[in-house]
C-alpha cells in the first residue's frame, strides 16, 4: 500500500447493548492514546460504546448507512487524517450497520479521495449474550471479518475460540487489547492487491471440514492455462457470486513471470497482476473460497480442468 493513500478500518460491533460499565477495556484506552497522539484518527458513530464513553475521537452522526451527510463527515474526518499525517483512519459503526454494504461502499468510493479499505474488525464483549455464532447478524459480519476483537469474558474464550475458528479461519483474533500499542496503527493491508500472499494456507487436514461457513483451500503445483480460468471465473461470478462470501486467489497461468492475485466479495470481483512472486516462494496456485451452500466438489472438478 503507497504511503500517500491513507488506510481505513472499519470496526463493527457485533453485539447490541456493548457497554463499558465495568471498566474501559485495554484496546479502547490503546485507540483512544493512538488518536490523541494522531497516529490514527477514530471516527465513532454516536451509538457505539467507544463514543457513548465520551472517549476521544469524533462523533459520526445520522444513519448507519452511506448517505450524503454521513459521506461528508466520512469525508471531513479523512481529510483531517490526512492533514495530520495519521498511519490510519478508523470507523467505529454500531451492529445495525451492514458490514456487506459498508465493505462495498468503502471499497469503491475511498480510493475517489486518496484512501483505501485496510481491514474489517468486528467487536464482540464476551460477557454479553453472544450465544451460537452460526446463528443470525453475527454470521454475517464474522464471515467478512479480518480480526476478531473480543472483550471480556476470560472464561468463555475457549469456547467462543472454538466457534470463531470453525466460522471464519482465516480471521487473525486478538482478546482484550493488542500486544503493542503502534498494533492500532499499522496497516494490515487485507484488501491490497497482493493480500492473498500473505495469507495463511489451511492445513490440508481442514478440506475433511468443509461445509457451510467454511473456508475451503485449494492448491495446485502446475500452472493454469488463462483462457479456461478467465472463462471459469467469469461462470463462478454469475454462477456462485452470491454464495461466495469471500474469494481470494493468486493464480500461476502459464506463460505469465508473474502472480495474478484476485480477490472477491459477493458480486464485487477484481484481479490484476501483481510485479513477481515473494522471494524464495515457489510460483503454485493458493485459492482460499468463504461461502454457504457451495458445490465445492463441482467447483474442485472446474478448477483442476483449467489445468495448462
Amino acid at each position: 500500500m503507497s504511503e500517500s493513500i491513507l488506510p481505513v478500518a472499519v470496526w463493527l460491533e457485533n453485539q447490541p447493548n456493548i457497554g463499558f460499565e465495568g471498566g474501559v477495556p485495554e484496546w479502547a484506552h490503546q485507540l483512544e492514546n493512538a488518536h490523541k497522539a494522531n497516529q490514527v484518527c477514530v471516527m465513532a458513530h454516536e451509538h457505539t460504546a467507544y463514543a457513548k464513553a465520551g472517549l476521544a475521537g469524533h462523533v459520526l452522526t445520522g444513519v448507519l448507512w452511506p448517505d450524503e451527510d454521513v459521506l461528508g463527515q466520512l469525508e471531513h474526518g479523512i481529510s483531517e487524517a490526512m492533514s495530520l499525517e495519521a498511519k490510519k483512519f478508523i470507523l467505529i459503526l454500531p451492529v445495525r450497520a451492514s458490514s456487506a454494504l459498508w465493505v462495498q461502499f468503502l471499497l469503491c468510493e475511498l480510493p475517489n479521495v486518496g484512501a483505501q479499505l485496510d481491514e474489517l474488525i468486528t467487536l464482540m464483549q464476551l460477557d454479553r449474550d453472544w450465544g451460537d455464532l452460526s446463528q443470525g447478524l453475527v454470521v454475517d459480519q464474522l464471515l467478512l471479518a479480518d480480526r476478531v476483537l473480543s472483550f471480556n469474558g476470560d472464561d468463555v474464550m475457549a469456547q467462543f475460540a472454538e466457534q470463531m475458528r470453525a466460522l471464519n479461519p482465516l480471521a487473525m483474533w486478538v482478546h482484550n487489547g493488542f500486544i503493542s500499542d503502534d498494533d492500532v496503527s499499522i496497516p494490515i493491508m487485507a484488501y491490497s492487491v497482493d493480500a492473498p500472499l500473505w495469507r495463511e494456507p489451511l492445513k490440508k487436514d481442514d478440506l475433511l471440514a468443509w461445509g457451510a461457513h467454511k473456508v475451503v483451500y485449494f492448491s495446485f503445483s502446475q500452472p493454469m492455462n488463462g483462457e479456461k480460468i478467465k472463462e471459469m471465473l467469469g461462470r463462478w461470478r454469475i454462477q456462485h457470486g452470491a454464495s461466495m462470501t469471500r474469494l481470494l486467489a493468486v493464480v500461476n497461468l502459464q506463460g505469465e513471470v508473474s502472480p495474478l492475485c484476485m480477490q472477491a466479495l459477493q458480486y464485487l470481483w477484481s484481479d490484476m497482476f501483481i510485479d513477481v512472486w515473494p522471494e524464495g516462494r515457489t510460483p503454485e496456485t493458493h485459492m482460499w473460497i468463504l461461502g454457504q451452500g457451495l458445490p465445492w466438489d463441482e467447483l474442485e472438478v472446474e478448477l483442476q480442468q483449467c489445468i495448462a
